[in-house]
C-alpha cells in the first residue's frame, strides 16, 4: 500500500530520531522504517503501526539508558579535558578566572543595591493599593507632595472607591521626658488612627487597632521604648512631649530599612495643638502628607479623574490653579512626581554592573581566541577521529561554564569578605541568603549567561576548523572565518572593552567635579566655625540672660538668633502686578524668617543694595525688610530698596524693603527662591527658634563646653541639641558622596579586568612573534625599536575606543547634570585626558611582556618552533 498509510506514524519517528545517538540514528530509522514497510505489506498498515509503537516502546529504557550513560561518559571527559587545559594553560586560566570573579562579584553587590533600591515600601500587604495624594501647580509645574489637614476627611467621605485615608505630619527634633531623663531629637509622625491598616506597621505589644484611639496615647519603636524605660514593660507608662503627657499604648517591630516611611513614634492628630491653633489657614496649610487605600476592583486613573480638582474647590480665594492626582507607594523613593529621580542612579548602577561583567567576558573570549592556533590542531584530531561540530561546541561551552562556575564559586567568598564594607559604604544593611532559592536561581542564570556569552565566539570560531586546513597550516577556512577574523575579532573586543573603561572614567571625573562644585561653591554666607543651637521654652523665657552669657566667652565671637523658615505666605509690594493669580503663586514659593539685627553679620552674608538691619533705626523693628536677590528677580522689583512692602497683611503696606541680601543658600541641590527677613512676629507661629553662633576656630572645646555650661545653667536636666551648619550641609551630599566612591571602585576595577586581559593578550601576541623578534633583533633592531613596534598596535585600539568613548561619556553626563539646578559645565580636557590616562594604564599592562619579548637572546628566539 502506498502513500500516507504506508509510512511510519510521525510523532513516532519524531521520538526515535530524538532517542537515537547521531552516530547509530541512520541504520536504526532505516532498520525500523524497513520492517514497518514489510508488517504494512503483509499485514496491514494499522499493525505496522501498532508495531512500530510498541517496538519503541521496547526500546526506549534501552536508548534512554545509553543516552545518559554516554552523555555522561562524554561530560566526564569534556570535563577532563577541560580541566587539563587550565592546568595545561595556568596563566590564561588565572587572568580569566580572576577577572570573571572580580567581574562576577561587582555585579553580584551592584544588584544586591539595585534590589534594595527597587524593594522600597514593597512590604507593605497592601502595597499595589496604597498612594500618596500629590498636587501640581498648573501654571509653573511646581509639585507639592504636602497636602492641607482636612483634605483626609474629604477624600474618605465623598468618594467610594477610597477605602481609608491616613494622613501624616511629621514632627522632628522632639524633646521626650520620661521620670528624670530627658531624651533629644527624636522623629516621629502625628497620623490617624487608620495608619496601622494602610501600612503593614505591626505592633510587637498593643493593640494596632485602639492604639491611637484616645487623644493622649502613643506608640514607641522598640529602641526608644528600651531608651524610656530599659527592660520595664512599657506599656501603660507616661512620658511628656511638647508639653503634653501620652500614655505609650504599643511598640512597633522593627521597621525595615528600605522604606520610605520611619518614625521613633506614632501619635494621635487630636494631640496637635497647631490644628486648632491654626484652624483659620487650615485649606491653605500645606503640611500633611496624605495616603489613600483603594478598594480592590477601583482603577488610579478614574480616581485620579475624581480627585483632580479637589483643592480648587475647597479654596475658592486662591486664584492658583492646583491639579491633584495620586502617586503609587511603590514610586515614592525612586520617582519624584514630576519625572526623573534616584531611578537614574539605579539605571546607572545596573549599566555599570552589566560593562564589568561584560568586561571580564570580552577578556575570556579575546583570550580563548587568541589561542585558536593551539586550540586547532586538538579540534582538526577530534574531528579525524569522528568528532562532529557540535560535540565540540558542548567541548568549548563546557570549559566556558566550567571556568564561569569556578568564577563564581571565588566571587562568593569576594562577596562574603566585602559585603560588610560594601554596605557601610553605601549605607545599606546588605546580605546574601545562599540557600535562598532566588539566590540559587540567580546565581545559575549568572553561570549560564556568563559562560555561555563567554565561549560562543570562541566555539563557533574553534568548531568551525577543518582539519585539511589544520594540516596545510591554515587555522579557519570560509568566508565568513577568513585568516584574519579572529584577529579582527580580538580587536573589536578590546576596543569595546577599553571605550567602557574610558567611558567610566570620564563619568567618575565628571560626578567629582559636580560634587565638589556643590560642597566648595559660594554659599552666600559663611558655613565654616558656625553652629546652631535649638531654643526650648525654657531657653526662650531666659532668651537676653542666656544670650548674654553666650557672648561673655572670647571663644565664642558673635552670637544671633532666627526663627524656623516657613513658606507660602501672602506679600504686597509697592508697584506690584494686579494679577491676583501672579501674587498667590509668588506668596506659595517664598520663604520668611524672623530674625534679629545680628543675624546677617553673624552669618557673614553680603548685602547688595541697602543696608542690613540695625538697632539704630526704630523703625526696622515696626516694618522693616531684607529681601534676597531672587526675590526682587522674580517679583520683577528692579529697584528694591524704599519701596514699601507688607507679608501677611492683606490690602496695607506696613513696611518698607531697607536691603537686598545675596542669595543664601543651604546646599545646591535645590534652587534657590525668594526670601524675607524681619524682625518682629508677622504669623502667629514666629518665635526664635535658634541661637547662631559664631566660634573662634582655635577654640572650638571652649566654646563648645561655655556653651553646655551656659546650657545645663538655664535648661537643667536637657541636653542640648547643637549641629555644626558646615555638617549639616555636607549631610546634604552624603549621598553624592557615597556614589561618588562606588564610582571610583568600579571604575578602578573595570579598568584592572581590561588591563589584566591586555596583559594576557599581549603575552600571547609576543609568545607568536618570538621568531620575528629574533630575526629583527638579528638584523639590529634596538630593544626600544621592538617594545615600541609591539606596544603600537594597542595603542591604536585604545586611540579608537576613546573616539567612541567620548560623545557617549559626554551624552550621558550632560543628561545627568539636568537634574542639578546649579551645576558645572563640562570642560573638554577631560577628555583626552582620561584617553591619555587609559593609554598609559594599558601601555604599562603591555610593556612587561614587550620588554621580555625584546629582551630575549635571539638565537633563542631563532629556535622557536
Amino acid at each position: 500500500m502506498e502513500g500516507k498509510d504506508s509510512k511510519p506514524p510521525k510523532i513516532a519517528s519524531t521520538i526515535l530520531r530524538r532517542i537515537v545517538n547521531s552516530n547509530v540514528r541512520y541504520g536504526a530509522m532505516g532498520d525500523f522504517e524497513e520492517n514497518f514497510n514489510k508488517i504494512a505489506g503483509e499485514k496491514g498498515p494499522a499493525r505496522a503501526r501498532i508495531y512500530y509503537w510498541s517496538e519503541i516502546a521496547a526500546a526506549l529504557p534501552g536508548f534512554m539508558f545509553n543516552s545518559v550513560y554516554w552523555g555522561a561518559e562524554m561530560f566526564k571527559n569534556h570535563l577532563v579535558i577541560a580541566v587539563r587545559n587550565i592546568r595545561r594553560h595556568r596563566a590564561y586560566s588565572f587572568i580569566n578566572i580572576s577577572g570573571l570573579a572580580i567581574g562576577m562579584s561587582c555585579a553580584i553587590m551592584i544588584m544586591l543595591w539595585v534590589k534594595d533600591e527597587l524593594g522600597y515600601d514593597r512590604f507593605h500587604r497592601n502595597e499595589r493599593r496604597i498612594y500618596r495624594v500629590v498636587s501640581e501647580s498648573v501654571a509653573d509645574n511646581k509639585y507639592m507632595i504636602e497636602t492641607p489637614c482636612p483634605m483626609g476627611y474629604v477624600l474618605s467621605h465623598e468618594y467610594p472607591d477610597i477605602e481609608k485615608v491616613v494622613r501624616l505630619q511629621y514632627r522632628s527634633n522632639c524633646v521626650v521626658r520620661s521620670g528624670d531623663s530627658v531624651f533629644m531629637g527624636w522623629n516621629g509622625a502625628a497620623a490617624d488612627p487608620s495608619i496601622f491598616d494602610v501600612f503593614t506597621f505591626p505592633l510587637s505589644e498593643g493593640d494596632s487597632k485602639t492604639a491611637l484611639s484616645e487623644i493622649n496615647s502613643i506608640v514607641l519603636s522598640r529602641e526608644k521604648a528600651v531608651a524610656c524605660f530599659g527592660g520595664d514593660k512599657p506599656i501603660g507608662k507616661m512620658i511628656e512631649m511638647e508639653g503634653d503627657l501620652f500614655k505609650v499604648t504599643g511598640i512597633l517591630k522593627e521597621i525595615p530599612d528600605n522604606s520610605e516611611i520611619r518614625f521613633d513614634f506614632v501619635r494621635p492628630f487630636k494631640s496637635l495643638r497647631d490644628l486648632e491653633k491654626n484652624r483659620d489657614f487650615i485649606w491653605n496649610w500645606f503640611s500633611f502628607e496624605t495616603f489613600v487605600l483603594l478598594k480592590e476592583k477601583a482603577l488610579p486613573g478614574s480616581v485620579d479623574a475624581q480627585i483632580s480638582d479637589i483643592l480648587n474647590a475647597n479654596r475658592p480665594w486662591s486664584n492658583t490653579t492646583l491639579r491633584t492626582f495620586l502617586q503609587p507607594l511603590g514610586r515614592m523613593h525612586l520617582y519624584r512626581p514630576g519625572g526623573g529621580g534616584p531611578i537614574k542612579y539605579v539605571a546607572i548602577f545596573s549599566l555599570i554592573a552589566a560593562s564589568i561583567l561584560l568586561i571580564a567576558c570580552i577578556n575570556f573570549m579575546n583570550l580563548s581566541t587568541a589561542r585558536s592556533a593551539g586550540r586547532a590542531r586538538e579540534v582538526g584530531i577530534r574531528k579525524v577521529l569522528g568528532s562532529d561540530r557540535k560535540q565540540i561546541m558542548r567541548q568549548f561551552f563546557g570549559e566556558s561554564l566550567l571556568l564561569a562556575s569556578i568564577s563564581l564559586l571565588i566571587a562568593t567568598g569576594i562577596v562574603s569578605l566585602a559585603l560588610p564594607w560594601f554596605g557601610a559604604l553605601s549605607g545599606k544593611h546588605l546580605h546574601l541568603n545562599y540557600l535562598d532559592p532566588g539566590t540559587i536561581l540567580d546565581a545559575i542564570a549568572m553561570v549560564l549567561i556568563t559562560g555561555l556569552f563567554s565561549g560562543f565566539y570562541p566555539a563557533m570560531l574553534l568548531s568551525a576548523i577543518k582539519p585539511a586546513h589544520v594540516l596545510k597550516g591554515k587555522l579557519l577556512s570560509g568566508p565568513a572565518h577568513g585568516p584574519t577574523s579572529a584577529g579582527l575579532f580580538r580587536k573589536v573586543l578590546v576596543v569595546v572593552q577599553f571605550s567602557l573603561s574610558i567611558g567610566l572614567i570620564i563619568c567618575t571625573a565628571v560626578l567629582y567635579q559636580q560634587l565638589n562644585f556643590m560642597r566648595f561653591s559660594d554659599l552666600g554666607f559663611n558655613e565654616d566655625n558656625l553652629v546652631r543651637l535649638s531654643l526650648s521654652d525654657e531657653a526662650r523665657r531666659n532668651f537676653e540672660p542666656m544670650r548674654n552669657e553666650l557672648s561673655q566667652n572670647p571663644a565664642i565671637l558673635k552670637v544671633a538668633a532666627a526663627g524656623r523658615t516657613s513658606y507660602g505666605v501672602r506679600i504686597e509690594w509697592e508697584g506690584m502686578p494686579g494679577d491676583e493669580e501672579f501674587l498667590d503663586r509668588m506668596g506659595s514659593n517664598c520663604a520668611y524668617t524672623m530674625i534679629d539685627t545680628d543675624y546677617l553679620d553673624v552669618l557673614e552674608m553680603e548685602m547688595l543694595g541697602g543696608r542690613s538691619f540695625s538697632k539704630d533705626y526704630p523703625s526696622d523693628e515696626r516694618g522693616g525688610y531684607l529681601i534676597n536677590e531672587e526675590a526682587a528677580r522674580l517679583w520683577k522689583m528692579e529697584e528694591p530698596v524704599g519701596k514699601g512692602f507688607s507679608l501677611n497683611n492683606r490690602g496695607t503696606l506696613d513696611g518698607t524693603v531697607v536691603g537686598m541680601f545675596k542669595n543664601k543658600y543651604i546646599g545646591l541641590k535645590n534652587p534657590a527662591k525668594p526670601e524675607i527677613y524681619y524682625l518682629t512676629p508677622k504669623t502667629p507661629w514666629d518665635k526664635y527658634d535658634y541661637f547662631y553662633m559664631r566660634i573662634n576656630g582655635d577654640m572650638p572645646a571652649q566654646a563648645l563646653a561655655h556653651i553646655k555650661t551656659v546650657w545645663d545653667k538655664f535648661n537643667p536636666g536637657m541636653p542640648p541639641e547643637l549641629i555644626f551648619i558646615d555638617e549639616m550641609i555636607g549631610e546634604q551630599y552624603r549621598f553624592e558622596v557615597r556614589l561618588g566612591r562606588l564610582f571610583n571602585i568600579f571604575t578602578f576595577l573595570a579598568v584592572f579586568i581590561s588591563c589584566l586581559g591586555l596583559f594576557g593578550l599581549a603575552s600571547y601576541v609576543a609568545e607568536q612573534r618570538t621568531k620575528e623578534i629574533g630575526v629583527r633583533k638579528v638584523l639590529g633592531a634596538s630593544i626600544i625599536n621592538i617594545v615600541t613596534l609591539l606596544i603600537n598596535d594597542f595603542g591604536k585600539w585604545i586611540v579608537l575606543s576613546n573616539l567612541i568613548a567620548w560623545p557617549v561619556a559626554w551624552f550621558a553626563m550632560h543628561k545627568w547634570l539636568q537634574e542639578y539646578p546649579y551645576r558645572i559645565s563640562i570642560d573638554a580636557w577631560l577628555f583626552p585626558a582620561a584617553g591619555l590616562l587609559a593609554l598609559a594604564i594599558a601601555v604599562l599592562s603591555v610593556s612587561w611582556q614587550a620588554f621580555r619579548a625584546a629582551s630575549a637572546n635571539p638565537i633563542d628566539s631563532l629556535k622557536y618552533e
